[in-house]
């Protein structure tokens, strides 16, 4: 029997895998086998997890993407307050220099901090840009307004996905990643069911060969997407 290519990718790996357990799902007289049964059922378990965990991984990495998307927002902010103070117009030049004082009491390492450190400083900035006085300086920097509310919206987008994704935050870092499970899964496929399945093959040629055959078809055309003639 064909072995699965370790160089398969995560996603490549599932829909291989899914397909290979509706194989076996498909050949109910196969259940009879209750050894046989178990090692389908905990491979199609095994390849739920893998799902699962890079579907984690993947919210984590949209989490980041909205972080670095507010992060980019504040420095922008900061510019359009030093552009202003530089300006040959006093009464902007003075309002741009009230906002990058107070931008200023926060500083560029504000986006080092931790999300909710982040997420705390940023409410009470804003909280600060409501007050009477900052209000209106920001109003006279040409663009103020329009970088305050660009940090706005992408500290609302963040705290968006960052409700939905907190609980899977803290769940990802006591679980194994994908990437792990995904060769543990390979491994149990290549170790485990293609030993068992190649002795029951020798066996009962005539019940299991069909289905190992279906098998091996479906492998060497995931095989074939990834490995070299060579290999």
């Amino acid at each position: 029997m064909r072995t699965v290519s370790t160089k398969l990718t995560i996603g490549e790996q599932c829909g291989l895998f899914k397909a290979l357990g509706e194989f076996y799902r498909r050949r109910a007289v196969l259940a009879e086998n209750a050894k046989l049964d178990g090692f389908f059922t905990e491979f199609t378990a095994k390849n739920e997890g893998v799902i699962e965990a890079s579907n984690r991984q993947n919210n984590l990495a949209n989490l980041d993407t909205a972080d670095g998307e507010r992060d980019k927002a504040f420095r922008k902010f900061f510019d359009v307050a030093t552009g202003a103070a530089a300006q040959v117009d006093t009464e902007e030049a003075a309002a741009g220099e009230k906002v990058l004082e107070l931008l200023n009491n926060y500083g560029h390492k504000i986006i080092f901090l931790s999300y909710g450190e982040k997420t705390t400083k940023f409410e009470s900035l804003f909280k600060d840009f409501e007050m009477g006085e900052n209000a209106a300086a920001l109003e006279k920097v040409h663009g103020g307004v329009a970088a305050k509310n660009r940090l706005e919206n992408a500290e609302k987008s963040f705290l968006k996905i960052y409700a939905d994704k907190s609980a899977k935050l803290s769940e990802l870092k006591s679980c194994k990643t994908a990437t792990v499970l995904k060769r543990e899964l390979c491994d149990f496929y290549n170790l485990t069911i293609v030993p068992y399945l190649q002795a029951l093959g020798v066996l009962e040629s005539e019940k299991y060969t069909p289905f190992i055959k279906e098998l091996d078809a479906e492998v060497a055309k995931a095989n074939a997407r990834k490995v070299p003639p060579s290999e």
